[in-house]
């Protein structure tokens, strides 16, 4: 038997008791490396939380699976510093998405490690090429061939992706071309939730990461959430900011949390930020090697 992640009943939480604000100030002395391997772990983390919510494990696991993620978030909070690693992972247009089929047809030995798509595509595949549009019930399942972009497709086996991969008509016109790529470039990144490209990173934006809380923040956003609960605003304004004093402090709290830091923290902590910082990354180690 199989079955889905059992939720901890909604409720209030209370700050964890292993949370502690001035583990965070290690921050201060990070750099482009130490950013992106903070970001980029939680990112993950975050995002494999959420497709595991939708999937369905053995029944006799699904209680340690759980259990394992309360883990994860409980030791980010513990040592929010650590050396985390990210396991990973026919048309006329100009430009358009590598698809399923282009894909499938492109192999010569079955590399899709998903069961399901390889019995789509063989299911496809066994139709004819003239009738196959005139099936009943087919249209679905030719759509989902032919039009699904790779990346989706990759998505769905192996999780969140920010890559893709298109084809190019090279009889095109050069500005044709360019104003195809900027379309598909924009859908793209809105379909994949990304943002365009940070730019400027350097100690000063670091500087105010630290300031804002972003990373102590996030894990206990990622915390409530894993725990299926929430905090009060004023007990976690307490924990991220134990030493300000303010004349009208409820107001502050909320506007200043809700408005302002977890949007913040939410926004930093990204895939777009990760892939900054690994371009940054990239660029600084290009620079010394032709130092």
């Amino acid at each position: 038997m199989r079955a889905k992640i059992r939720l901890d009943e909604q409720r209030l939480l209370s700050i964890p008791p292993i949370f502690d604000i001035s583990k965070y100030d290690a921050c201060k002395r990070w750099g482009v490396l130490e950013w992106h391997r903070a970001i980029e772990y939680r990112v993950f983390l975050s995002a494999d939380w959420k497709k595991s919510t939708k999937r369905e494990f053995d029944i006799e696991d699904v209680e340690n699976i759980y259990v394992n993620y309360k883990g994860h978030v409980e030791n980010l909070i513990k040592k929010p510093f650590c050396k985390y690693t990210v396991h990973s992972v026919g048309t006329k247009r100009l430009v358009r998405d590598y698809t399923v089929a282009d894909l499938f047809e492109s192999l010569d030995d079955e590399r899709i490690t998903s069961s399901s798509w390889v019995d789509k595509f063989n299911s496809w595949n066994a139709m004819d090429y003239f009738t196959r549009y005139e099936i009943e019930g087919s249209r679905e399942l030719v759509n989902l061939i032919e039009k699904m972009p790779t990346w989706k497709m990759m998505q769905d086996v192996y999780g969140p992706t920010r890559s893709a991969t298109i084809t190019i008509n090279m009889s095109g016109d050069d500005e044709a071309i360019k104003k195809e790529f900027s379309a598909w470039l924009k859908t793209t990144r809105e379909e994949m939730n990304l943002k365009k490209p940070l730019g400027g990173i350097n100690e000063f934006t670091f500087s105010d990461w630290h300031n804002d809380r972003v990373l102590p923040c996030f894990d206990l956003l990622l915390y409530q959430e894993i725990h299926n609960g929430h905090f009060k605003l004023s007990e976690l304004n307490d924990a991220l900011f134990p030493n300000d004093k303010w004349p009208n402090k409820s107001w502050h709290d909320e506007n200043r949390l809700r408005r302002t830091v977890m949007p913040n923290a939410l926004k930093v902590v990204s895939a777009t930020t990760a892939s900054a910082l690994e371009k940054e990354l990239n660029t600084c180690s290009s620079n010394k090697l032709q130092e």
